[in-house]
């Protein structure tokens, strides 16, 4: 735990706060195509639906890490959060590229939406 007389260097920080960055970009670009992907499946499809199932996602992530901050932070305390905070990101990297290769891959490039767009 550090106290306010723990000096930090500016390299640890500006890493710290790139990765928390990423994070949350993550976070930020899944949120609004995430109604989208969930109006996909089967009897998802009406707009209450939809927004009831993303509701629910969001709520069991908010759930999720409300429950897992007491574990996580006890192994962090008998680790080191440095190799803590490395594997978290690592397994992050690996959620997202398979996300995105299953985007791209439901995607088909010429029907999806987003590039749709983005051609005109």
């Amino acid at each position: 735990m550090l106290s306010a007389g723990v000096a930090v260097r500016r390299l640890d920080f500006l890493l710290l706060a790139g990765a928390n960055f990423a994070v949350a970009l993550g976070y930020g670009a899944i949120l609004p195509i995430l109604p989208m992907i969930l109006s996909g499946f089967g009897d998802v499809g009406t707009p209450e639906s939809v927004a009831w199932h993303t509701g629910g996602m969001l709520g069991a992530y908010m759930l999720a890490l409300f429950v897992a901050a007491p574990f996580w932070g006890a192994v962090s305390d008998r680790i080191g959060g440095r190799q803590l905070f490395l594997l978290g990101l690592t397994g992050y990297a690996v959620a997202v590229a398979a996300f995105v290769r299953g985007s791209l891959r439901a995607c088909r490039w010429r029907h999806c939406w987003v590039f749709s767009r983005v051609r005109g």
